[in-house]
């Protein structure tokens, strides 16, 4: 079956969230090339020959706090990029972890023009958004001879203006670093006391094996559930399974509403996994966020965690030969399964250059630094994102961090979550949450975001 983009049709960015950006961003016009924005030339027209580049750390670097991985790998590329630009200094500052703060910091920085040299963002949606206040690097991309040609164009698609890349063509609004994709962890020795010799492939086999676990008094499933974002990835990833080919560009249209039955299929087992009956899961999963949910996991106690790649670094070093890595369980078997790996995935971050950015020639530098193969390689090696680079990834040898290099660099799909537009994204994570808490069912839940999405304010066309 001939591999898809991952999002082929044009997106009408009909969201409050966009029509509050556009709003905002009135005043600053287009999208202009990097290369004649901001004022990081001096009168003679060559690059200042020192000063201090300013980076906003959004999507999974939001977690580059002291002493973690995330940040001795910023620490790094900084290093990286002084050592080669001498005069040059790199300022850091993290946008908050959750997506609601972290839009309103955006639309306010942008609104003000008040905004860093680069930044890192999620990639689709996180960065389409904002696509009117970024610069158009397409021209720089090109220039890079090879650049575009070395990571997959379904890779590059969410960073691209409506998710198509034209082949390099296209408006390329920033540039990936990484792929990525949502995996069940398993540790092979909980499993074995329960005379389990596999990882769960459907969530049947999940529901079976909880009941094994528990009456070996191990606890089945480490997860958070209370902020939704546990509960989103393993429903976006699952929606492979339930959709046929082009239901992910429909949902996104809004041509294919929310609560699909397919859609809704997706979403129950999903719920089902913190009721009681399940034996699944403790009642901390319930209060927990995402990033407390791997605890139990991480310290050996859970047999089983969902979670991306970010933390396989992370879970190597913890539970080393332990360790086993797999597809998350599907629902169903639709057609689908057949395209490219059959998987969800996509591209997770990306690097972008403000329009208003006032080094933006530096600012380009610093993106090229911080996303050749060395920043894809000890990305990979220090936190566990997969490569964007396509000749880094075959490079690999570590056979869990092959594994989830193949799922990530050629989905299927791309997670919904990430193409969505933003503020339906934030209004599903919140009903997932409810979902999950056992206060409405899969049905009622995917009914709510589909009436929240034909509400008047997101009719708007901004």
């Amino acid at each position: 079956m001939k591999a898809p983009h991952l999002l082929r049709s044009r997106i009408a960015w009909a969201t409050s969230l966009a029509a509050c950006c556009a709003i905002a961003l009135a005043a600053c016009g287009g999208s202009s090339s990097s290369s004649s924005s901001g004022s990081s030339s001096n009168s003679s027209g060559e690059a200042a020959s020192s000063g201090t580049l300013e980076i906003w750390l959004g999507g999974d670097l939001t977690q580059a706090t002291p002493g973690s991985p995330f940040q001795k790998w910023v620490n790094l590329q900084a290093s990286r990029f002084e050592k080669e630009n001498p005069g040059w200094k790199v300022q850091t500052t993290l946008l908050p972890f959750d997506n609601s703060q972290n839009a309103a910091k955006l639309q306010a920085a942008f609104g003000s023009h008040n905004v860093p040299d680069v930044m890192n963002l999620y990639a689709g949606q996180f960065t389409n958004t904002y696509a009117a206040a970024l610069s158009n690097l397409t021209e720089e991309v090109e220039a890079e001879k090879g650049l575009f040609a070395s990571i997959p164009e379904n890779v590059w698609s969410l960073s691209c203006a409506e998710y198509n890349c034209e082949g390099g063509k296209g408006e390329i609004f920033g540039v990936p670093w990484n792929s990525g994709a949502y995996f069940l962890f398993y540790n092979k020795g909980l499993l074995a006391k329960a005379g389990i010799h596999a990882p769960p492939r459907t969530y049947e086999d999940l529901f079976s094996d909880c009941e094994k676990l528990s009456a070996k008094g191990i606890v089945p499933v480490s997860m958070g559930a209370s902020d939704g974002y546990d509960t989103s990835n393993m429903f976006t990833s699952n929606l492979v399974s339930t959709l046929g080919e082009g239901d992910i560009e429909k949902l996104v249209s809004g041509e294919m509403p929310y609560d699909e039955p397919q859609v809704v299929e997706a979403l129950e087992p999903i719920l089902k996994l913190t009721e009681s009956s399940s034996k699944c899961t403790t009642p901390d999963a319930l209060g927990q966020e995402q990033l407390k949910g791997t605890a139990a996991f991480s310290a050996g106690e859970a047999a089983m965690t969902p979670y991306f790649g970010l933390q396989l670094a992370a879970f190597q070093h913890e539970l080393g030969k332990n360790l086993g890595i797999a597809r998350l369980p599907l629902s169903g078997s639709g057609p689908l399964l057949k395209v490219n790996n059959g998987y969800a995935g996509n591209p997770f971050d990306n690097w972008v250059i403000p329009s208003d950015a006032k080094n933006a020639e530096m600012a380009w530098k610093f993106v090229m630094t911080a996303s050749d193969a060395e920043a894809n390689k000890t990305s990979q090696e220090m936190m566990g994102l997969s490569p964007a680079i396509e000749s880094v990834g075959k490079s690999l040898t570590n056979p869990d961090q092959k594994f989830a290099w193949t799922l990530s660099g050629n989905p299927a799909i791309a997670n919904l979550d990430q193409v969505m537009p933003g503020n339906i994204a934030n209004y599903l994570y919140k009903q997932l949450a409810l979902g999950q808490l056992g206060k409405q069912s899969a049905a009622q839940t995917m009914e709510s975001v589909q009436e929240f999405a034909e509400s008047p304010v997101n009719q708007e066309t901004p």
